[in-house]
């Protein structure tokens, strides 16, 4: 389930993964520049 959604997170462009090539393999999500625009934008109506 967790690695279906981060599969849609990345392909809605709304987090950016990166893997590491050396062993053992680590693999690192973050927030892609649209999403942080949109938590900037959200968190006044959030708060």
């Amino acid at each position: 389930m967790l690695s279906r959604t981060l599969q849609r997170l990345t392909q809605g462009e709304l987090i950016e993964r990166e893997r590491a090539m050396d062993f053992p393999h680590a693999t690192t999500y973050r927030l892609a520049p649209p999403a942080r625009e949109l938590l900037t934008v959200m968190a006044p109506a959030a708060e």
